[in-house]
């Protein structure tokens, strides 16, 4: 065999690594997603309402509240995942009782893990602490109930990460359990307590995406 042909065969030859030689291992992050949410909730934010029109405020009037936030959630190798996650939302009533209306503002902010399937779905626990404050008034008297407390969201939904854009779809049910008075009115006979605010909730999440390792 001409010479040439033997060295242009060595040359094009798949290499390989020598024995002993640490091979590339893959990324321990598989996929990145960072995004704004749409979350909107129905529940029992209302659940007082009645006790609110006795003393003449306005009610909550609605079990729906919008809500809006950010999330980012790193899926692991072993395809665990964990997460972060911010939620706002708000929501006005106006009501005929009283020219007062009543302002319910909702804020939560968690850290999450669970699993997230190569083909997208995923299931996982947001565990946070949350805030909900009915600002109400009448014509005589006004003031919050502020009810803080710890919060608890699972969910299930599915996610597309892609070299750029991302798309996570969720569904869920967040429970917030008060801690403490929710008022400190020394008038107010009631004492607007609840044991726990709960809602179910859907989200669609949209933002940026990335896989370490992948080219676009």
């Amino acid at each position: 065999m001409p010479m040439p042909v033997v060295i242009a065969a060595f040359l094009l030859a798949p290499s390989e690594p020598l024995p002993g030689a640490p091979r590339e291992q893959p990324p321990a992050v598989s996929a990145i997603a960072f995004g704004f949410a749409f979350e909107p909730q129905v529940g029992s934010l209302a659940a007082l309402d009645d006790q609110l029109r006795a003393y003449g405020f306005a009610p909550v009037g609605s079990v729906f509240l919008p809500t809006w936030g950010l999330r980012g959630r790193m899926r692991l190798r072993s395809g665990l995942y964990v997460g972060m996650s911010m939620s706002y939302g708000l929501r006005n009533n106006r009501d005929a009782i009283s020219p007062v209306p009543t302002t319910t503002t909702f804020v939560d902010t968690a850290i999450g893990a669970g699993y997230w399937a190569p083909f997208g779905l995923l299931a996982g626990l947001d565990v946070g602490f949350a805030s909900v404050v009915h600002s109400v008034g009448s014509e005589q008297e006004g003031g919050a109930l502020v009810y803080l407390g710890p919060s608890l969201h699972p969910r299930v939904g599915w996610a597309y990460v892609g070299q750029g854009p991302s798309v996570v779809i969720t569904a869920g049910y967040l429970v917030h359990i008060p801690v403490g008075s929710p008022h400190s009115q020394p008038l107010w006979e009631a004492s607007f307590e609840r044991p726990a605010i709960h809602s179910f909730t859907v989200g669609l999440e949209s933002g940026f995406g990335w896989r370490p390792g992948r080219r676009r």
